[in-house]
């Protein structure tokens, strides 16, 4: 076998591994899904299966057009329909130890992929 198959393979199982994690861990938080799920569905957003994911360096996360700016309630946005720091911050509590997040009682906010180093969804963010 050449190392470059070698590489592949190795990828490929990786890969599969990842989704089986994946798998796992939307499975094991389906309770606070189907809470979450409740949530924004009584704020107006619907949100299925495909609006999960799950980021092995983060968590589970949920994903749809304008779900912050809806579960946040009026909140003045500023260009490009960014919402600033201090604005969510009037609304949800920043958190002392990760910077992007804003902690909630029902869920956290995370700064966009963007925000973060590299503007890898995998990534911390910059500070």
């Amino acid at each position: 076998m050449t190392p470059d198959s070698e590489l592949e393979k190795i990828k490929a199982s990786y890969a599969i591994h990842m989704t089986e994690e994946a798998q796992r861990e939307l499975k094991k938080a389906a309770p606070q899904i189907e809470r979450f799920t409740a949530i924004a569905a009584s704020k107006g957003v619907a949100l299925d299966d495909r609006s999960f994911e799950y980021i092995q360096t983060i968590g589970v996360i949920a994903k749809a057009p304008g779900l912050a700016k809806t579960l946040l309630g009026p909140i003045q946005a500023e260009r490009d329909e960014l919402l600033s720091f201090s604005e969510i911050a009037k609304k949800i509590q920043p958190s002392s130890r990760q910077a992007g997040c804003f902690v909630g009682a029902d869920y956290m906010l995370l700064a966009h992929p963007f925000y973060r180093r590299e503007m890898s969804p995998n990534a911390n963010w910059a500070p």
